[in-house]
């Protein structure tokens, strides 16, 4: 079965964090200090079930838990600012990496031997 991430999820969450680069690094740096009480809202998980909802009934619990903590990394400010700070990736060659990256993951979990036929 051909099935695929809704058309560019992982690059618009992105494009939107580098929009929202500096208020969301701020709360990325409070929120390290246990000491300022601040907590970051959490809200992949959401948009991770919601983008993946088509694709769960063809991928075991085991490998979609696995998926689904995965592309966690692939989301928000944190992969933002590897691939400015770190990587040194141009706007466009992050929002590309971390697309194609998101794609993949899923691509490998419908594909591998645990998924469901």
């Amino acid at each position: 079965m051909h099935l695929c991430l809704r058309p560019s999820a992982a690059w618009f969450v992105g494009a939107w964090a580098y929009a929202n680069e500096q208020p969301l690094r701020t709360i990325l740096r409070l929120s390290l200090d246990p000491s300022t009480g601040v907590r970051r809202p959490g809200h992949r998980r959401e948009w991770i079930a919601d983008v993946l909802a088509l694709a769960r009934s063809y991928i075991d619990p085991e490998t979609y838990s696995k998926l689904s903590r995965a592309l966690t990394l692939m989301l928000g400010i944190d992969p933002i600012v590897v691939m400015k700070d770190i990587a040194g990736a141009s706007r466009q060659q992050a929002l590309d990496a971390l697309e194609w990256s998101a794609r993949t993951l899923v691509e490998a979990a419908l594909s591998s031997k645990a998924s469901r036929s």
